[in-house]
């Protein structure tokens, strides 16, 4: 290579997903979304933008560290807020990062918090697991479930299909910088 031109790392695709969470920690903004983006490997950071149309864009917030996401490769049955589920498994395949098994103790103290849900109607639920085990290169299973946590038992009522999208509620995602009339 020629030492005259400056190597560049090119783009790595992103991908973005908004999520509308109860207020978890109560020093959130309470209309704002939280945004989670993930690439593997993590390049950030990234930029995203905000219009009331389809033009006009401006800077609405920097993303700097990337967030674990996934989808559900099984199934799980119906949400009862705050028991511990000790017969489902949920299986997650990653997009990027990784998952961790956590003390009882660091779990009810609010670790390994995860919000699931179908990436479009709106609705999410957060649980919490205990145990994540790698099944596969990028694939976890994650056991001893804290379901409908912050008050989010209703979202999970029905349960959750695969092919549900996870985030790992770890401080990587971020609200957005958008105003009540914006949202």
């Amino acid at each position: 290579p020629d030492p005259a031109i400056p190597l560049t790392v090119p783009s790595l695709p992103v991908h973005p997903i908004f999520v509308d969470l109860p207020l978890l920690t109560g020093n959130e903004v309470p209309w704002a979304h939280h945004v989670a983006v993930a690439s593997k490997p993590w390049q950030g950071p990234v930029s995203v933008y905000a219009s009331d149309a389809d033009s006009g864009y401006v800077l609405n917030r920097q993303v700097t560290r990337g967030s674990v996401l996934g989808t559900t490769l099984t199934s799980i049955g119906p949400a009862v807020g705050g028991r511990w589920d000790r017969g489902n498994i949920l299986r997650v395949a990653l997009a990027a990062g990784s998952f961790a098994s956590a003390t009882t103790d660091r779990v009810l103290s609010g670790a390994n918090a995860l919000a699931i849900g179908d990436g479009q109607s709106g609705a999410w639920e957060v649980l919490q697991f205990r145990d994540a085990t790698i099944f596969s290169p990028d694939v976890y299973e994650l056991t001893h479930l804290l379901r409908g946590q912050a008050g989010t038992e209703i979202s999970g009522a029905g349960g959750w299909p695969a092919g549900s999208v996870v985030v790992l509620l770890d401080g990587a995602p971020v609200q957005t910088g958008l105003t009540l009339s914006e949202r």
